[in-house]
């Protein structure tokens, strides 16, 4: 009786890690990944810039290099926003991922940072509690 549940029970584990390989090979064969660099109008390579897809959780930052690359990206239809902190913010829009790499260039234009309201932090000496002091 022992060996008829052992044999049930490796026979079922089998079966397990079949239908999950295969779950991970049908993610696997519907995601891309999107790769590029992000540039400034004059050709310099910007560092640290973000990437993200918008409306999900998907998003990278680019290197020293100024390369960058997001893998898993599930296949679709995408827009795409660059930030940078000196820079205009750019958006490419109906970006094709597959289940190929899917290259991207993108350059970048100076711009002014805004002046931001003032903030006035104020704080008071708290007066100790104890008697003694």
């Amino acid at each position: 009786m022992f060996r008829e549940k052992g044999k049930f029970i490796a026979i079922g584990l089998i079966a397990f890690g079949l239908v999950t390989s295969f779950d991970a090979a049908a993610i696997a064969a519907h995601t891309g990944s999107i790769s590029g660099t992000v540039r400034s109008a004059n050709g310099e390579l910007i560092a640290y810039a973000n990437i993200i897809l918008v409306d999900t959780d998907y998003g990278a930052m680019t290197l020293a290099d100024g390369r960058f690359r997001i893998n898993r990206v599930p296949a679709g239809t995408y827009t795409i926003r660059v930030l940078m902190m000196g820079f205009k913010s750019i958006e490419k829009n109906s970006v094709q991922v597959t289940q190929r790499d899917t290259a991207m260039w993108f350059v970048l234009e100076r711009t002014i940072v805004a002046k931001t309201q003032a903030i006035a932090v104020t704080a008071e000496r708290l007066r100790s509690i104890d008697p003694q002091h």
